[in-house]
């Protein structure tokens, strides 16, 4: 008995062994490893210490697109007054318009100072000729000041437009005789004919016009028509426009107005009014420009 109890434990703890180890020991997983191509080295020996220079990160001096175009430009020495950079890149263009500056020699330069601006008198000054020393070829930059230059120009001559004719009526010139302060009342130039009298009653001058206003006095038992109306300066007809009634009823004013281009100051003017049927009456009046 105690034989076969023995055989029981040993079996036992065989299995719990068994168990743990399955559970606790890690399975063994294959690691790649990567392969890296270097050197090794230590700080002893290595020369890249020892130089202090860092593999990988130093360019081939033949990609460097600088030292390739510095390499290839030629170095010029200037002189300037202007405030330009110490370094600076040039392009050469033919088009001197786009040109920042001129650059020219000194033997260029030393020649225009020597001819004199001022003109030259007849007189020939007898002192010996300078000869010019020849220099050498240096470089100089000559200023181009950007200065633009205005077009000129050329003067055109303005034709006077005609003077754009206003929307006048009767309406709108009345207001203009009444407002202008230097409108003219005529006293008393009425010529009476069988009970109808007719006159000038103002003048007014506005703009490029002169306004005319007239009255038909109609005291008669009849009507009145005005026929034809009409201004003369001397004896040239005067083209204007007429803004009145044709018919007059008996006792009645009527008011016409009269819209031309201005005169001159003492132009005498005539007023023609001619009376439509009937008894034809006439009538004339002389009036002075104010």
């Amino acid at each position: 008995m105690i034989n076969l109890q023995l055989i029981k434990n040993f079996f036992v703890i065989i299995v719990a062994i068994f168990i743990i180890a399955i559970l606790f020991v890690p399975k063994n997983k294959s690691v790649s490893q990567e392969k890296f191509e270097g050197e090794i080295y230590n700080q002893s020996s290595s020369k890249l210490l020892e130089t202090k220079e860092e593999p990988n990160l130093k360019q081939d001096e033949k990609s460097s697109p600088t030292k390739d175009l510095t390499s290839k430009i030629e170095t010029v020495y200037i002189y300037s007054d202007l405030k330009v950079p110490d370094e600076f890149l040039a392009t050469k263009t033919t088009d001197k318009s786009k040109a920042n500056y001129f650059l020219v020699s000194t033997n260029t330069v030393s020649i225009i100072q020597a001819v004199p601006t001022k003109t030259i008198s007849k007189k020939v000054s007898k002192e010996p000729k300078t000869e010019i020393k020849k220099q050498e070829d240096k470089i100089d930059f000559v200023v181009k000041e950007k200065v633009e230059t205005k077009k000129e120009v050329s003067p055109t001559i303005s034709n006077k437009e005609p003077i754009k004719e206003e929307d006048f009526n009767y309406s709108i010139l009345n207001d203009i005789i009444k407002t202008n302060q230097k409108t003219y009342f005529y006293a008393d130039n009425f010529k009476n004919s069988s009970d109808v009298a007719v006159g000038i009653y103002s003048i007014t001058p506005y703009k490029n016009y002169h306004i005319l206003k007239f009255q038909v006095k109609n005291n008669s038992t009849s009507y009145f028509f005005v026929g034809n109306v009409e201004i003369k300066k001397g004896s040239k007809l005067v083209v204007c426009k007429k803004y009145f009634d044709t018919m007059v009823a008996k006792n009645r004013v009527l008011e016409g107005i009269i819209l031309a281009q201005s005169f001159d100051k003492n132009d005498k003017i005539k007023f023609k009014l001619a009376e439509s049927g009937n008894k034809n009456r006439k009538y004339e009046i002389t009036i002075k420009i104010p």
